[in-house]
């Protein structure tokens, strides 16, 4: 009977020596996942970021402005957080710069520039066919230079000789003169790479195209006021 209580001793020994083992395994597994998560949750990425998306930043613009059109909008990263620049116009005509705060979406200045120039008005972004930063983020990534770059820091969506384009900055999480940027442009619809040399085409494309319709439409007006002018012969 005494052997029993100590070979029962004995066993109840060992498995409370391989529960600590188990529970110091366990606790040194959880402050290595907790570590990970807290360097995971410090890379900054846009994509992942805590703050308000882009049509929430327009929104603040229209909302204020009951309508209007956007010309850019830009996302940057400032210290703990990030920046929404907007740029657009009103349904009366004048321009506007807001400075949005992408955590809180509060608005932290506006800037009024005035009327545009109707003779020679800004692109507008056409939002309907335009990816989201989640797919235009995915695809600038995957035509990097440098497979390193995967994080995406900041963008600019704006319109450029008829094209909505995303001009992407990625990185690969580095900090100081360690870190390793690049700045993708991408078409806007297709995620398709685009060139400097290609947005200058599409750009003088569309000025010769806006100039011809602009002459055969004074044309067709000096045609119909020379009509009106002409005096009928009865």
């Amino acid at each position: 009977m005494k052997k029993n209580i100590k070979k029962g001793l004995i066993l109840s020994s060992c498995m409370l020596m391989c529960l600590s083992a188990v529970g110091c395994g366990s606790s040194k597994d959880q402050k290595s996942d907790k570590k990970n998560v807290e360097t995971s949750e410090n890379i900054m990425d846009v994509r992942t970021a805590k703050i308000i998306n882009q049509q929430q930043a327009i929104l603040q613009f229209t909302t204020a402005n009951k309508a209007g059109s956007v010309i850019s909008v830009e996302l940057v990263p400032s210290k703990d957080s990030y920046i929404y620049t907007l740029d657009a116009v009103d349904k009366k005509g004048i321009e506007h710069i807001y400075t949005i705060d992408a955590k809180s979406g509060n608005i932290s200045k506006k800037e009024e520039k005035g009327p545009i120039d109707k003779a020679n008005p800004p692109e507008y972004i056409d939002f309907v066919p335009v990816l989201d930063i989640q797919k235009a983020g995915k695809a600038a990534i995957q035509i990097a230079n440098n497979p390193d770059l995967n994080q995406v820091l900041a963008y600019k969506l704006y319109s450029d000789g008829g094209k909505n384009i995303y001009q992407i900055t990625l990185t690969d999480g580095g900090e100081g003169d360690s870190a390793k940027n690049e700045k993708v442009l991408i078409d806007g619809i297709s995620g398709k790479k685009l060139t400097e040399e290609e947005i200058k085409n599409a750009e003088n494309t569309k000025k010769e195209e806006d100039a011809k319709k602009a002459a055969e439409k004074q044309k067709a007006a000096e045609a119909s006021q020379k009509k009106n002018t002409t005096p009928s012969v009865e």
